[in-house]
């Protein structure tokens, strides 16, 4: 809970932090019967030879504290993060350590070496499912470098259009004029684009970009949420393309 206060500021990871909190908030609230807090008592747990240092150090000794309350059952305690530091750390004092490449393949070992029941059927069900979970992740991992790039290509025209606009409106005056000083951003140019509307832009594009200057608005607002999907990539393509192509019609 500490990370996540501390990664909930900003912008980036800091949408995925708040989502989490979001999340497990529902979960605590709900009285979810597999998710469960580390409380004060158990934070105030001595963990012998453990300096607790910085955040990492922290879910460290969370796991420690719990792989000592599971051993009289010969449970498993299992770290799950992408941070290999931290699962680095967890290694050399003898927890397992996941990440999302090896999750699957450690699970269906643990599950095949597990004193518990688990049929093979609902082994496979849950493999089916987390395979399904990667391949999903994998494609919008994609689209993500897809999205990037065509956020850059549209940037860079954007930025070329409206400055020359810019530039045919006010001539030498128009930075000091201009609602945000170069260099842009997508967002600043969308802004751009709304904030100058009635001076500049309606002179030289349809009204329709209004609505599409809207939808790249949205699309902004909406980035850092989830990663994107091969149709969100072919929505902000579709809009870039055709404000792009607004004001190349009037050049």
């Amino acid at each position: 809970m500490q990370e996540l206060d501390w990664l909930k500021e900003g912008e980036g990871p800091a949408e995925r932090a708040r989502r989490a909190i979001t999340a497990l908030h529902s979960c605590f609230s709900g009285s979810h019967p597999r998710v469960r807090g580390q409380t004060m008592a158990e934070v105030q747990t001595e963990v012998k030879n453990l300096a607790i240092t910085n955040n990492d150090d922290r879910i460290l000794h969370c796991c420690l504290v719990y792989q000592e309350k599971v051993k009289a059952c010969r449970g498993i305690v299992v770290l799950f993060s992408n941070d290999l530091q931290l699962c680095s750390k967890a290694m050399i004092n003898d927890l397992k350590a996941l990440n999302r490449k090896t999750l699957l393949h450690e699970l269906r070992s643990l599950c095949k070496h597990s004193t518990r029941a688990t049929t093979y059927t609902d082994t496979q069900e849950y493999a089916a499912r987390v395979e399904q979970h990667l391949r999903l992740e994998q494609q919008r991992a994609v689209a993500d470098d897809l999205l990037c790039e065509a956020e850059s290509v549209v940037r860079e025209g954007l930025a070329a259009a409206i400055q020359r606009e810019m530039v045919e409106a006010y001539d030498d005056l128009w930075v000091k004029v201009v609602a945000v000083k170069p260099p842009w951003t997508l967002k600043d140019l969308t802004h751009l684009l709304d904030k100058h509307w009635v001076a500049v832009f309606r002179l030289v594009l349809p009204y329709s970009m209004k609505e599409v200057t809207a939808a790249l608005q949205k699309h902004m607002r909406l980035r850092n949420s989830m990663l994107p999907t091969f149709q969100d990539v072919q929505h902000f393509l579709h809009n870039g393309l055709d404000i792009l192509r607004g004001f190349s019609s009037n050049s």
